[in-house]
């Protein structure tokens, strides 16, 4: 049985070995291996609400990441946090979405199932997943209630055309720049 003591605080998430050092308040978990102990001080460490990848209770991967896209709305699997974006696909992927103000509807009201993302570089496990369920060699992923609508350039696209919008709505996601259109028509 594994006992260890962790500090932890309000900090980035870093491999195991450099996140010891870096925190400062002490939690015990007990009777698990290390890479459980990992996964879950990710989670007690989040400064900001975050969803992390765990296959505790699912022992197919590919499974557990068809249950994380069918759990929100809108999903993003990508390389950082909408916070931090980690590569510029990401990010732009983001913006995209902040534009759209779907990012700002989800921070107001956390308790909806309107949006979440996972960072693929948390986890080799999960990025291998995400990768096989849909098929798609790269990330961001981007899935819209379910069903997978593509990458960077694809969401781009949408958004340029005028058929994010269009999508968004049609599911019954309002978005922003609808709403700033309809004002300038008036």
């Amino acid at each position: 049985m594994l006992t260890r003591l962790v500090r932890v605080s309000a900090c980035a998430t870093f491999p195991w070995q450099r996140l010891v050092p870096l925190c400062n308040r002490t939690i015990s978990i007990k009777g698990i291996d290390a890479r459980t102990i990992w996964r879950e001080t990710l989670i007690s460490c989040s400064a900001t609400p975050k969803r992390y990848y765990s296959d505790k209770t699912e022992t197919d991967p590919v499974k557990a990441v068809g249950d994380l896209v069918r759990s929100h709305r809108i999903v993003v699997f990508m390389k950082g946090n909408p916070d931090e974006p980690r590569c510029g696909f990401s990010n732009a992927v983001c913006r995209i979405l902040e534009m759209h103000g779907v990012l700002d509807q989800a921070k107001k009201d956390k308790e909806s199932n309107l949006f979440a993302s996972y960072d693929v570089l948390e986890s080799d496990e999960l990025r291998s997943a995400a990768k096989a369920f849909a098929d798609w060699p790269t990330f961001p992923q981007v899935y819209f209630d379910g069903e997978f609508v593509g990458g960077c350039d694809i969401l781009l696209d949408m958004h340029r055309s005028g058929k994010l919008t269009e999508e968004l709505t049609n599911r019954g996601i309002s978005s922003s720049l609808k709403e700033q259109n309809n004002e300038k028509e008036q």
